[in-house]
């Protein structure tokens, strides 16, 4: 039985060159329902420490999400409720003079259409590759292995 002899791991290596990252998972947590979700986030994670981290992105997904081509200006978006540091046209221009280079799913699917476009990673991010394009220079990798520990730890 796969369940039993996974729950009988009391801990597992992560290992990435110099770095060791040690995960002990509770197994009061860990039951029949959500050990195939345990099994994937931690091959993700896996395969995510295996590989160079990319450090320039530069955060610039958040203003992707605000993007547009034919910007005129000063125009709020729906989800907008402050003001932002820059106008439209200021992250019109941002994000033209730069590269888009998002490698997770989920900070992707936020961009506006037009950025979407824009974005020089392939295969699009999914969460179907995702186990592919993770990598351990992103913000949301790391998001993502705190949310995956509370999940498993007590």
């Amino acid at each position: 039985d796969i369940h039993i002899n996974f729950i009988d791991i009391k801990y597992c290596h992560i290992d990435s060159s110099n770095n060791v990252a040690v995960i002990i998972p509770n197994c009061k947590n860990i039951n029949s329902n959500n050990i195939l979700s345990f099994k994937t986030n931690l091959s993700i994670l896996q395969n995510s420490f295996k590989k160079k981290p990319h450090y320039n992105c530069y955060g610039f997904h958040e203003w992707a999400m605000l993007y547009h081509e034919n910007s005129k200006g000063n125009e709020i978006s729906q989800f907008q409720y402050l003001p932002l540091r820059l106008s439209n046209s200021e992250i019109y221009k941002v994000i033209n003079n730069s590269h888009l280079v998002c490698t997770h799913f989920y900070a992707h699917r936020f961009f506006t259409k037009e950025a979407f476009e824009r974005n020089k990673i392939l295969p699009i991010p999914s969460r179907i590759n995702q186990h592919i394009l993770d990598q351990p220079g992103c913000v949301h990798v790391h998001m993502d292995l705190f949310k995956w520990a509370i999940k498993i730890f007590p």
